[in-house]
């Protein structure tokens, strides 16, 4: 269970340009990625509530409510539109689909 509570990556803003409301310097904040969506979500360090997490596929997912209605890895989207777009759509002979 630690390896899910553990940063999957981290974004690193570097401000450079002086501005009046803007402070200079470097900000590292933790990342994780939703295993259903493939989100890039910004760690709140000062969340409270649990965060989502899927028993089938023992990863982080994220609060959006897709994610967290069903089990459908990216993966496995991924692989569906690659095996769907192999297949070749009907064509009649007037050159146009069929359905």
């Amino acid at each position: 269970m630690d390896s899910i509570r553990d940063p999957k990556g981290y974004l690193i803003i570097e401000q450079t340009i002086e501005a009046p409301d803007i402070v200079r310097g470097v900000k590292e904040f933790e990342t994780m990625t939703c295993c259903h969506c493939n989100r890039v979500v910004i760690k709140n360090p000062l969340r409270v509530r649990e965060r989502g997490h899927c028993f089938r596929c023992n990863r982080y997912v994220c609060d959006h409510p897709g994610c967290n209605a069903g089990c459908t890895p990216v993966e496995q989207s991924l692989d569906l539109g690659l095996e769907i777009g192999s297949h070749r759509a009907p064509v009649g002979n007037n050159g146009k689909l069929i359905w």
